[in-house]
């Protein structure tokens, strides 16, 4: 099989459901198994289109659709009764992509509190599935599927994916949108954009660990800095989400988080190490020598960051957590992040 994309649509439910390891990340492991590269709407970085444009942006420059459905029919699209879910099938069968579907067993024992109350939506979009005229499995586990999803890739005809490129694309840059109403947070700022200077004292990687409550604006922070910071890192500034806080989204295994960050660093999926410590030595070995930044935002823990660090002494890790993540390893600067100053908020209200 060529080398292709592979758009993973999913219901909310399938990627909270297993404990452990998700049907979500069975779906994306058996892409990567088979040799392609997955494309998750998850790790998609904010921006200002309109979400649906986006959805169908991002399935329309996939190759393959996979579509993985459990019992939850999900958010609607503004102005329509369609869920993103059900949209994103709709935009593959226009675009001409293969339309793999996988549905949940009706009889799969899964907790109360993921399956809608009132199911006629969902069990009306899994009856549009069936009578879609595509084969459509169905899936008990997340080993059941890794090995559906698989062997579906698998026998998919060579002629449907593009040729396989000599090297996979380098991304050099992903970091979201900067804040036009950034406000405040002088001191926090200064003490992140000293960080060269820091490193060169130190000589080693620079952590700053940003934490404190939801909604103190630790995210806005990290891409503030990282936007004053790109010229002094011009290789790399790279942005991942790791989901640690995110209502209704199991975090994101460090060997998940590596597999993104190893694609963008040029590795083919082909070639990617299946076990972490192996990605993490390749991820190390591809940063060496490199001026590169990288915002690792919505952190769970330290054990899902430290195998993500760099170990070059020309990095910069900007770390966002709600937890306090002191016992990373290297030179770690914590950034504590307290409500505004009566002032700077009514600045940023202002604004």
């Amino acid at each position: 099989m060529q080398t292709g994309r592979v758009f993973v649509s999913h219901t909310s439910d399938a990627a909270r459901w297993p404990a452990g390891r998700s049907f979500v990340q069975a779906a994306l492991d058996a892409v990567v198994r088979a040799g392609l590269v997955p494309v998750d709407m998850r790790y998609f970085a904010a921006g200002e289109r309109k979400p649906a444009d986006y959805c169908r942006q991002r399935v329309r420059g996939c190759d393959v659709y996979v579509g993985v459905v459990g019992f939850r029919y999900g958010s609607t699209v503004p102005g329509t009764a369609v869920s993103y879910t059900e949209l994103e099938f709709a935009e593959a069968g226009t675009a001409g992509l293969p339309r793999l579907v996988f549905l949940l067993a009706d009889d799969s024992q899964v907790p109360r509190d993921l399956i809608d109350a009132d199911r006629g939506a969902v069990d009306a979009f899994r009856h549009r599935l069936r009578a879609a005229g595509l084969i459509v499995r169905e899936f008990t586990s997340a080993a059941n599927l890794e090995l559906e999803v698989f062997h579906a890739l698998t026998d998919l005809d060579d002629s449907t994916l593009p040729a396989a490129p000599d090297t996979a694309t380098s991304v050099r840059y992903s970091l979201p949108a900067d804040t036009a109403v950034f406000t405040g947070r002088e001191q926090e700022v200064d003490l992140i954009t000293g960080a060269v200077a820091v490193a060169a004292d130190h000589g080693a990687v620079m952590i700053y660990a940003i934490n404190g409550m939801p909604g103190l604006g630790k995210t806005a922070l990290a891409i503030h800095a990282a936007h004053l910071l790109r010229s002094q890192f011009a290789d790399r500034q790279l942005f991942i989400d790791l989901h640690g806080h995110t209502p209704g989204q199991q975090p994101v295994t460090p060997a998940a988080a590596l597999a993104g960050l190893l694609a963008v660093a040029g590795v083919d999926a082909r070639h990617l190490p299946a076990d972490l410590e192996a990605r993490n030595a390749l991820w190390r070995d591809r940063m060496a020598g490199q001026h590169a930044l990288l915002v690792l935002d919505n952190a769970a823990s330290s054990q899902q960051v430290a195998p993500l660090l760099p170990g070059d002494e020309n990095c910069l890790v900007l770390v966002t957590s709600r937890r306090h993540l002191g016992d990373l390893p290297g030179v770690v600067v914590p950034v504590m992040l307290d409500v505004l100053q009566p002032g700077e908020a009514a600045e940023m209200f202002g604004r």
